[in-house]
């Protein structure tokens, strides 16, 4: 699955509408009831999250999180733990 994000300011793919890297995982907005998640790669996904708009859905406790994949150092929760890279 690819990327979702639509942000055409993003710096992972500046200028365009969609990204083409492989998606890790959702990542859910902040600012209204999300309850499917927008499906971001890691480069979006860091981008989205710096931006205050959205979370990873895990809340400030850290023993809810997913242990970081061995291979890329990210979490990957929602592709049974698959590295993406």
């Amino acid at each position: 699955m690819l990327c979702e994000c639509a942000d055409v300011l993003c710096p992972i793919h500046k200028g365009s509408s969609r990204c083409t890297h492989e998606a890790c995982g959702p990542l859910f907005r902040v600012d209204m009831v999300d309850e499917s998640g927008t499906m971001m790669c890691e480069g979006c996904g860091d981008d989205a999250l710096s931006s205050g708009l959205f979370t990873d859905g895990y809340g400030d406790d850290p023993t809810e999180a997913p242990a970081p994949c061995m291979g890329c150092g990210v979490a990957h929760p929602y592709n049974g733990g698959e590295c993406c890279r």
